[in-house]
């Protein structure tokens, strides 16, 4: 899978990975001002580019339909963070991503997610897979 797109976190692993499955969890606030710390979204990558934005939906975190390849104005960490107006009302960001990896040897693997903080990703400057493995550069 090599595409491109502001719901799926950049990365030379795109290359190289399939069945990626991407988590997002924060502490999302609902409307009568108190905290979910417990909001939570995860979607396949197939299904990025039908994604028009990533809501807080009253605390919880929900995929809203749409056209994914249009830009999201809203998207405040870069390209590791997936986009969405989320970002508004959410703290404490972490982002999972879990996938099927192609090895050295061309066989498939299911990696170890990698999990990282929206601030952490301010210092990636790519998300590789090391044979079978996904792993975090930092610039």
């Amino acid at each position: 899978m090599s595409e491109s797109n502001q719901y799926l976190p950049h990365g030379s692993y795109l290359l190289t990975a399939k069945d990626v499955e991407v988590s997002i969890n924060a502490i999302s606030t609902r409307v009568d001002g108190s905290h979910n710390p417990n909001a939570a979204v995860t979607y396949p990558a197939t299904e990025a580019r039908h994604i028009g934005d990533i809501i807080n939906e009253n605390g919880n975190l929900v995929v809203g339909g749409g056209n994914g390849s249009r830009p999201n104005p809203t998207n405040q960490f870069g390209v590791f963070v997936p986009a969405g107006s989320y970002q508004l009302t959410s703290i404490g960001i972490h982002v999972t991503i879990q996938a099927l990896c192609k090895k050295i040897d061309g066989s498939w693997v299911r990696s170890v997610p990698v999990r990282y903080t929206a601030k952490d990703a301010a210092q990636l400057a790519d998300i590789s897979n090391i044979d079978g493995q996904l792993t975090l550069a930092e610039k």
